[in-house]
């Protein structure tokens, strides 16, 4: 009876007591030091049309380890292109700012296969002033595939899992007005502090 009253109390309270396991951390000495200043990363600045590639919504969130939203984190992301798209001035790399939910976007273009066997992947380093910056990477893959590329590689199963970028409308045929969304979340090391 007493065992029951316990799991029953845990369960009730497990909503109030929820822990996020900090995102795998995946370093680079290959990362760029300034991006741009831009989330929107679909086209050139100032520019109406679109760079040829698939364009997709990059969003998610950033959380403390007590599953606590980020506000004021600054996101930057470095990706994967082809030479075509950089031919055409498209700039792989940008930064944004987490809203009051935690929550940052990115419109940008999908992450592509490098010949060198590199899969399609975005680095990217979160930074806030109460907390030890981040730096991971997400890759826009299906599943567990076969790949030499150097992350990818050194990674365990459920390392992997949680590196995938996840597709919110991958599953359904998209109308002519519709992009691709994906999300990736990011759970940083440690507590938010709270202010008075």
């Amino acid at each position: 009876m007493i065992l029951r009253i316990l799991a029953l109390l845990l369960f009730i309270t497990s909503d109030l007591y929820a822990f996020c396991k900090p995102t795998k951390q995946l370093w680079s000495l290959d990362t760029p030091e300034d991006p741009q200043n831009s989330s929107e990363l679909s086209r050139a600045r100032g520019s109406p049309s679109f760079f040829n590639g698939t364009r997709i919504t990059l969003r998610g969130g950033i959380l403390d380890e007590m599953c606590v939203p980020i506000e004021g984190a600054t996101v930057q992301i470095w990706q994967t292109t082809i030479t075509d798209l950089e031919d055409q001035g498209f700039v792989p790399n940008g930064t944004s700012i987490t809203d009051n939910k935690g929550r940052y976007v990115f419109d940008t273009i999908l992450p592509s296969t490098r010949a060198n066997g590199i899969l399609p992947k975005m680095r990217i380093k979160v930074s806030h002033k109460d907390f030890f910056p981040v730096e991971t990477v997400t890759f826009f893959v299906m599943n567990d595939i076969k790949s030499d590329d150097e992350d990818w590689s050194s990674l365990s199963l459920s390392e992997k899992r949680e590196l995938i970028c996840k597709c919110l409308n991958c599953d359904r045929v998209l109308r002519a007005d519709e992009i691709l969304e994906y999300r990736f979340d990011i759970i940083m090391d440690g507590r938010l502090k709270f202010r008075s």
